[in-house]
Order: structure tokens, then sequence, then C-alpha cells
């Protein structure tokens, strides 16, 4: 389902998830996420910013059922566009789907991916976050972000590197650390260019269990030989 805003998008999910319907997955993802994955058997239209992308299984039966139901869902959010996908298209999907990672580093140089986490309701605040931060620091960027789970992928692209898209990226990443940390989660750099990892901490911003976590170190390696200093809080 394409929409043409988030709050609409959002507005689907939290329907959708009222409904008391049990889906296998409920991804949304940003317009340049879905041009990614190429895919033939479902066109995207021209318009449209992001996409709800809704896993249903099951007998036949039940799935027709909750398809109908969640495109009456959709329409009632204003979704601009409904593609339904049979079963060789919706496992090709799927598929592509979670690869996404991999042709977005086959088409985009130097990029660098982060795994958000955060409360689940707090998606829609998260993404909005996510999209000002690259756009704040001019950073192409692609986002996937799984609805029922509270964790968000972000993609920013830097292009040639240099000093300047270094420290851009470094900021963007910063910020979301920060926005992360005050709703109650983190923000893990998955992959990035080796200078940029040292400019941020890799494995987010430390917690309160800092403490326990470098008594734990302590007693498991007195000498300090088991990689030092490449966990959270330079442990």
């Amino acid at each position: 389902f394409f929409f043409n805003g988030l709050e609409e998008a959002s507005d689907f999910v939290e329907a959708f998830f009222r409904s008391g319907m049990f889906p296998a997955a409920v991804e949304i993802i940003n317009r340049r996420a879905w041009e990614t994955l190429a895919l033939q058997e479902a066109e995207a239209p021209k318009a449209g910013k992001y996409l709800v992308a809704v896993a249903l299984e099951g007998f036949a039966e039940a799935v027709d059922r909750m398809a109908s139901e969640a495109g009456r869902m959709a329409r009632e959010s204003h979704a601009i566009h409904e593609h339904l996908l049979g079963n060789e298209a919706h496992g090709l999907f799927w598929d592509s789907y979670s690869n996404i990672a991999s042709y977005l580093y086959e088409t985009e140089s130097n990029t660098a991916s982060i795994k958000m986490s955060y409360p689940i309701s707090r998606y829609g605040a998260i993404i909005r976050d996510a999209e000002g931060a690259a756009e704040e620091y001019q950073l192409g960027y692609a986002f996937a972000a799984h609805a029922g789970s509270g964790i968000c992928y972000l993609h920013l692209f830097m292009g040639r590197e240099s000093p300047d898209t270094l420290e851009r990226a470094a900021g963007a990443i910063r910020k979301l650390m920060g926005c992360c940390g005050r709703a109650g989660g983190n923000v893990i750099v998955q992959k990035a260019l080796p200078k940029l990892k040292q400019m941020v901490p890799v494995w987010g911003l430390p917690r309160e269990d800092l403490v326990v976590m470098k008594r734990i170190k302590e007693e498991m390696d007195s000498q300090g030989i088991f990689s030092p200093g490449r966990f959270v809080g330079g442990i």
C-alpha cells in the first residue's frame, strides 16, 4: 500500500494492528528503498513516498479475507495505490526485501547503515527523526522500519569520501543516538567507513547499566585482552 505521507501510512498501520489480525510482517519503507528492490512484478506508482508492506499467511480463504479488510483500511487511510502479490511474487518480494541492504551497497558508494531501536509506539516519531537528520545533514537515505518490533534500519548515502561527508554523516548519527536515547532506545552502527566508526560510538551511547557491564568484563577478562575498547563505553 502506497501513501503520500507518513501520517497516513501510520494511521493504516495502527488501524491494522487494532483490527486483531495477525500478519507475518508489517514493514514501512520509503520510496528510495522500494526502488532499490526493482521488482517488475510489483511496479510502483509514480506518486507515493511511503510503502507499507504487509505479509499475510494462512489458508487461502483467511488470507483473502485479511487482504480485503486490509485494503479497506488502507483506502480509509488515504492510500493512493494498492498492489496485491500472488504466491510467487509475494515470495520474491520478501526475499528481495531481506537483502535490501546488500542491494543498496551495490548502488550507493560509502553507505553508512545504522540500526535504531525504540519503544514500538514511537516508530512514527523515530522515522520522522531519521528523515529529519538525513535531510538536515544533506545525505541521501533509505529506511526500512519493522512496525511491530521497534526496529528501523537507516542507510545514509555518503557518496565520495571526504572530511565534509564524514562530518555530516557523524553529525546525523550522533543526532539520532540522542533521539533514540531519549525515547528509551539505542543506535548501533552496523556498517560504515573505518574513519566514520572512529568518530561515533558504534555501539551507541552508554546507559545506566554500563557500570555493571564493566564489572562483568573485569571478572571475565581480568587482564583486559578480549578486544579491549571495542564494545559500548570503551569496554
